[in-house]
């Protein structure tokens, strides 16, 4: 319409002044015949988007309308403000996988260089290729602009014109990001067209090339097919060996090579420690079973009912792998042979009947019912041969290879038998695992956080009920981001949500539950009540997290130093952040071990540090322990083989005495120092594994008082000061208490 070789300018779109346009606006069919994408301006003559791709407007477009959504959700005002105008965009964090793709022209391909249309049209093959190869899996390709290298400006001599040199890419490599589809991304066949399509089976093979094979399905179908090898729990490989197939035959330029990798790689080794060996299965079956037991046990005053499991290991949440035990019923232990001293628990809980006969006094109520769990775990050995270990509090079942930790309630008795706490954690179990079944990477981006958290030598500070509310709020809450679809962008949105959320301010608030189960309008009843609750609380130390199952805000966040442990939390997520940042859109091939910095304490926060001895922790050496490693060793810790404590049966001392069902000693050692020292000092310690606790001091500790409080008399001495007498922290009579705390564990003290 407009002839600008002939002098002609958009100003004659608006015609003469007074009056309209002098020509109408051409309509929309031209521009979607010439552009990716159409946004026209107020004239209808320019189109504001005539250099974004199709994926580009698609990303635009679901961002906007999810920050419809956030408007319009149970949110406080102030949380909505900050998802939509506040919270900064990561590299990486719009998207679940990042691929990096190298190109290496032939020796032609100089003549190329300077062509902006041809570097455009590299990336748009590859987005191509990558939607094709990967299909169903991913819902948006999208490559990311290469950067230029900044233009010289040159000139020969006085009187010659200024040039300017030709463009030229500062790397030669394209970002392709990925959304991937969670639900179809483990799918391990590409089913492509019928037999009996000619033209299509042709185009088919000649893209997978000899990957293409004709297969005959269960019904009935021939078609032609991929096939690829398939890892559940790392289903980016599959993404990565995909493209690579795809790329290096159809994108590949002439004489030159093409290269694919991802950075998602880096972690794989943790996500590996908590996989090994899993046999999920076979624990259901014999839960089954002892389920079945259970409720059909005789003699016992009450009937059980019901039991219901609620463990992390079931909802596969817990970096501690769910594997068989050879002496927990398995098969009787050997003489000579060395067996794992650490068993992981699987927490249960059976519901008696209920009954009017409990007697009045509470203690005997309690005294009662541990009375029927040891009577239940008698049957139990006595009719089906079934190891049991009870205690007043639980009984630990050793069946099929699995350690089950069965504790009693009443359905319908007196109201201190019918714990709110055993509600609560059935509740949590079944809107974790309904939450885990919907998001399938949700799982491993927890085991992620679980291991991070210790990493920074925070795990006596996070239940792992919290962590897993502060993983879930990544995939449930409204925000402006879409679910997290891999392990690795969950692990990113855990970080960038424990970094930038206003722990003093007010309280987290997850909605884990299904869409249907509750409306916005109980959520935004239940958000005033949490927002109600946390004004009303005083004094520091406080942390709300709270959920639509969960009554008492701070029953997962309010312990000792909970405040100050979520502060030191979002110090260590905002560092991480900002390196991983820095690192991931870099070409160095050294990220696998850099990433080992994300996993590594900041000792010097710490005022002292307690070494303890390997042969204490009974965990030692099975996980990657990554915050034990130094700079020299971190690699070499990493890379170890790992094991368990073990234990060897002899004639004289049975394996299975030895044993240290469901119990991490070292973790529970450590929360007696935290609940000694109360507010005084932040206890760190890594659960998986860790030999260092890290003990930072309260600078408000060390202020002088007039009077010692209750209970430190022992731990302070008095002082002169110009207004008199005062009293002021003795730090190594608290140190003796503290070592005295870690009496068997401890090998060592250092003090910064």
């Amino acid at each position: 319409s407009l002839d600008f070789s002939e002098g002609a300018s958009c100003r004659d779109l608006a015609g003469a002044e007074g009056h309209g346009p002098s020509k109408d606006p051409p309509g929309l069919t031209p521009f979607r015949e010439t552009f990716e994408s159409v946004f026209l301006d107020s004239t209808g003559w320019v189109n504001l988007a005539a250099r974004m791709p199709t994926s580009v407007a698609e990303t635009l477009s679901g961002c906007a309308s999810r920050a419809a959504s956030v408007l319009g959700s149970f949110l406080p005002a102030e949380t909505k403000f900050e998802k939509l105008f506040l919270a900064r965009q990561y590299f990486g964090m719009h998207h679940d996988h990042h691929i990096r793709v190298e190109l290496s022209s032939g020796p032609g391909a100089a003549a190329f260089g300077g062509d902006l249309s041809l570097w455009a049209d590299q990336e748009r093959l590859v987005e191509r290729v990558a939607t094709m190869a990967l299909g169903r899996r991913v819902l948006s390709a999208q490559c990311g602009p290469r950067p230029l290298r900044p233009q010289v400006v040159r000139k020969s001599d006085r009187a010659a014109r200024l040039l300017v040199s030709r463009p030229e890419l500062e790397d030669g490599g394209i970002d392709l990001f990925l959304r991937s589809n969670a639900d179809l991304a483990h799918s391990a066949v590409d089913v492509g067209p019928a037999n009996t399509e000619k033209e299509l089976c042709r185009n088919f093979r000649s893209f997978w090339g000899e990957r293409s094979q004709l297969r005959q399905f269960k019904d009935t179908r021939i078609a032609e097919a991929v096939i690829w090898s398939l890892d559940r729990e790392k289903p980016h490989l599959l993404l990565l060996e995909s493209l690579t197939v795809a790329l290096q035959r159809n994108a590949k330029p002439p004489g030159g090579r093409i290269s694919v990798s991802t950075r998602e790689t880096a972690l794989d080794f943790l996500l590996e420690a908590s996989s090994a060996g899993e046999d999920k299965p076979g624990a259901i079956r014999a839960f089954d079973k002892l389920s079945r037991m259970l409720k059909s046990l005789d003699g016992l005053p009450l009937r059980i009912e019901s039991v219901q499991v609620a463990s992390s290991l079931f909802r596969r949440t817990e970096p501690m792998p769910l594997r068989r035990h050879d002496l927990c019923g398995a098969r009787p232990a050997k003489d000579g042979k060395s067996y794992k001293s650490h068993v992981p628990v699987i927490e249960c809980f059976a519901g008696l009947e209920g009954s009017r006969r409990w007697p009045r006094n509470p203690e005997l109520q309690r005294k009662t019912l541990a009375a029927m769990a040891l009577h239940a775990a008698s049957t139990l050995e006595r009719s089906f041969g079934i190891a049991c270990i009870g205690t007043e509090d639980h009984v630990d079942i050793l069946y099929e290879g699995y350690a089950f930790r069965l504790r009693l309630h009443s359905l319908g008795g007196p109201s201190g038998l019918s714990s709110d706490e055993v509600g609560l954690k059935v509740k949590h179990h079944a809107a974790i695992s309904g939450l885990a079944t919907r998001n399938p990477p949700y799982c491993a981006a927890v085991r992620l956080a679980k291991r991070w958290l210790g990493a920074q030598l925070l795990s006596p500070h996070f239940c792992q009920e919290a962590v897993e509310l502060m993983v879930a709020e990544a995939f449930c809450n409204p925000s402006c981001l879409p679910p997290p679809g891999s392990h690795w962008s969950g692990f990113l949105r855990f970080l960038h949500n424990l970094a930038s959320f206003p722990w003093d301010e007010r309280a987290m608030y997850v909605d884990a539950t299904r869409p249907e189960e509750v409306s916005v309008a109980e959520h935004r009843e239940k958000v005033e009540a949490l927002e109600a609750s946390f004004a009303r609380a005083t004094g520091g130390g406080k942390a709300f997290l709270a959920a639509p199952h969960q009554a008492d805000p701070e029953r997962w966040a309010g312990g000792a130093g909970a405040a100050e442990a979520c502060r030191s939390a979002a110090r260590a997520a905002s560092s991480s952040l900002r390196f991983l940042d820095q690192e991931m859109p870099s070409a160095d091939n050294g990220f696998g071990r850099k990433v080992l910095a994300v996993f590594t304490p900041n000792l010097e926060f710490y005022d002292v540090l307690l070494r303890l001895h390997p042969a204490s922790v009974p965990l030692w050496k099975y996980f990657a322990c990554v915050s034990d490693a130094g700079a020299s060793n971190r690699a070499e810790a990493v890379g170890e083989s790992m094991r368990l404590q073990t234990v060897k049966n002899t004639a004289e001392s049975g394996a299975r005495a030895k044993l240290i069902v469901g119990e991490n000693l070292a973790m529970e050692a450590v929360r007696r120092v935290q609940a000694l020292l109360g507010d005084r000092a932040l206890v760190g310690y890594d659960e998986f594994a860790g030999t260092t606790v890290g003990i930072a001091w309260n600078p408000a500790f060390f202020v002088p008082s007039r009077e010692p409080r209750e209970g430190e008399a022992g731990w302070v001495v008095p002082v002169r000061t110009g207004e008199g007498k005062a009293f002021v922290p003795n730090v190594l009579a608290l140190m003796d208490e503290v070592c005295a705390g870690l009496r068997g564990f401890l090998s060592g003290v250092e003090y910064l």
